[in-house]
């Protein structure tokens, strides 16, 4: 009977250990890992489907895309914006435009992930950030 026990405890030990490697896969991330921005929108949600021409300062923005999550600054114009952690996610961030004026005004917003990958066009015109 003893046997029989230190049988099943074994079996029962080997099925969990089984289970366990098998219920951690590698996700597939999206875009080869690269991070991509979709587009930049206000963080209303009954205007979550109108996306953003400008920004004022001081204005929450919601930037929305693909492997955002190691995102590390945020930059616009030549002005650096305050990142909150909780904020990111992989697919979207909220930031806040800083209040300060730039001095250089080029109408681009800069992102630096942990890794030092930089993304500086997100799409084809310019957001107009009205400093």
């Amino acid at each position: 009977m003893k046997k029989i026990q230190n049988l099943a405890i074994l079996l029962l030990t080997a099925i969990a250990v089984m289970g366990i490697y098998t219920s951690c896969k590698k996700t597939e991330l999206s875009n080869n890992g690269e991070p991509k921005i979709s587009y930049v929108r206000i963080t209303a949600p009954e205007s979550s489907d109108s996306l953003l021409i400008g920004a004022g300062q001081g204005r929450l923005v919601a930037i929305i895309g693909e492997n955002l999550g190691k995102a590390v600054e945020i930059w616009f114009n030549d002005q650096k914006a305050v990142l909150t952690p909780t904020y990111i996610t992989n697919t979207s961030i909220l930031v806040t435009v800083p209040t300060r004026i730039p001095v250089n005004v080029n109408n681009k917003i800069k992102m630096i992930f942990s890794d030092g990958k930089q993304q500086n066009k997100f799409w084809p015109g310019h957001i107009h950030l009205l400093v």
